[in-house]
């Protein structure tokens, strides 16, 4: 219940943050031309710079302008969103491997793959078992079992590294910066 309480304030928030109005700075020329953006600067009763949603920037001398007014932006600023990815109860790769090496299987347990855990430990073990019970009829055993141990290692690093991929494709929110702060979109995948 506690990692949901994150997760239910970001959504929360995010409502909260989208209902706040894009809107953008649009300047009407006196030769009719309509120019829609942001300002990024202005020069009282001299110049005013302007950036377009495509990326362009136009001068213009104040006296070429008739008017200046904050509109509803008719496009979203979607070049201007930042993708961030939340980070979530990842595994860590090291601690998978280090888990399998101490007990077999213990680390794919620990990055969820259970029944990949339990099957690389009773390998294991049987292998180590079928030596410890008869070490001269069954030499290759030991070696069987030194080698699933060993991949079970192995795996247990790259199922944690799977894990960690899969889980932020699952979650991931978006910053897009707002002529008034900033619209926050959190999103979960199934």
């Amino acid at each position: 219940m506690k990692r949901f309480i994150p997760i239910i304030i970001l959504f929360l928030l995010s409502n909260n943050l989208q209902a706040q109005e894009l809107t953008q700075d649009v300047v009407y020329l006196k030769n009719g031309s309509i120019i829609r953006g942001v300002i990024i600067e202005q020069i009282p009763n001299k110049t005013l710079k302007i950036r377009t949603t495509d990326g362009n920037v136009f001068v213009y001398n104040m006296d070429e302008i008739t008017r200046i007014t904050k509109e509803p932006s008719t496009q979203p600023q979607s070049q201007e969103t930042q993708k961030v990815q939340i980070v979530m109860n990842q595994k860590s790769p090291g601690t998978a491997a280090f888990l399998s090496f101490l007990v077999p299987g213990l680390g794919n347990i620990y990055a969820e793959k259970v029944g990949t855990g339990f099957t690389e430990m009773f390998l294991t073990y049987a292998m180590y078992g079928m030596y410890s019970d008869d070490p001269e009829n069954n030499p290759e055993s030991i070696w069987l079992g030194v080698l699933i141990h060993f991949f079970s290692v192995l795996d247990s690093y790259s199922n944690a590294i799977e894990y960690n991929e899969k889980l932020l494709d699952n979650y991931s929110f978006n910053i897009s910066p707002l002529n008034k702060g900033i619209k926050l979109t959190f999103s979960v995948h199934f």
